[in-house]
């Protein structure tokens, strides 16, 4: 699966990233694994845009029982150009939180 994603901001230069993203699944285990990394060479850089060139991101979904599962996000980014330490780091620790609580919610309305 390929996907792509801008991030825009007001104070600095608009971000893209182009990724492939597996998935793959333990038959035995039942564990899912969702892995993304950069997939180069696919859409042309624009010049108005910061390209993000390293990243990788897996999630990993170990069943614990029918109705529980355990969710691990790992990942690493770098967001290329300038931004200051402490805004990279808020984003390192806010945006997982709201990313699997929005799993979490999309879940409970199934």
């Amino acid at each position: 699966m390929k996907n792509t994603k801008r991030r825009s901001t007001t104070w600095f230069t608009d971000r893209d990233l182009c990724v492939d993203v597996t998935v793959t699944i333990d038959t035995e285990t039942g564990v899912h694994r969702i892995t993304a990394v950069p997939l180069p060479g696919v859409i042309p850089e624009r010049q108005e845009m910061i390209r993000i060139k390293e990243y990788r991101q897996t999630w990993t979904i170990k069943p614990v029982s029918k109705e529980m599962s355990h969710v691990e996000l790992e990942g690493y980014l770098d967001p290329a150009g300038s931004i200051p330490d402490w805004i990279t780091n808020m984003l390192i620790v806010d945006s997982p939180v709201k990313v699997i609580g929005g799993v979490k919610e999309r879940m409970e309305k199934k």
